[in-house]
Parts: structure tokens; sequence; C-alpha cells
């Protein structure tokens, strides 16, 4: 498996930023926390957002596209680190919001 990884890394680390912008819009958006459902799916434009956003950069890993861009296909573990190394800011972010408006 680790031969695979060097031709891969470069989409995974494009994939990674992409994905982290898309979920940093919970710690933009608001000065207060959005882990509570309610807040997360208040600005259904925002939602919108996310979604073509995402949709986007998912159409970047596949078809004509993913070879203009120099993607390769990633494997099911290489996404989960993607998803892994995105979440880790957003959650970060969130962390702190909830933290300081306890303090």
């Amino acid at each position: 498996a680790l031969p695979t990884i060097p031709d891969r890394a470069p989409t995974m680390a494009f994939m990674a930023l992409g994905i982290t912008q898309i979920a940093h819009l919970g710690n933009a958006r608001s000065n207060a926390d959005v882990l509570r459902p309610a807040r997360a799916l208040a600005n259904r434009y925002a939602l919108a957002g996310v979604a073509l956003s995402l949709a986007l950069q998912l159409a970047t890993s596949h078809g004509s596209l993913a070879s203009i861009l120099g993607v390769r296909t990633l494997t099911a573990g290489q996404w989960f680190v993607v998803l892994l190394c995105a979440a880790i800011p957003a959650a970060g972010g969130q962390i702190y919001k909830r933290i300081r408006a306890a303090a």
C-alpha cells in the first residue's frame, strides 16, 4: 500500500485543503459555536453553498477534470485521512468558541 501513497499525496493535500475551507464555514459564519443541529442548519444559503462546493470539489476527482488537474483516485482509507485532516481545524475552531463562551 505504501508505494501508492507518493503519487496520491498531492491529490490528498488538494482535497484536504479544499474540504477544510468548506468545513471552516461554521467557524467563519458565527461568533458562537454551531455544534447543535439547529444552529448548524439555520442558514439555508450557507448549506446550499456547502453542498455546491462539496459537489465541485468531488467533481475534480473524476473524469476529464481529474486528468486536467492531475488528480488521482483515492482509496477509502485515503479519503478517511483527507476528511480527518479537514475536520481538525473546524473542530478546533468550534471547541475554541465553546470554551470562550463558557468563560
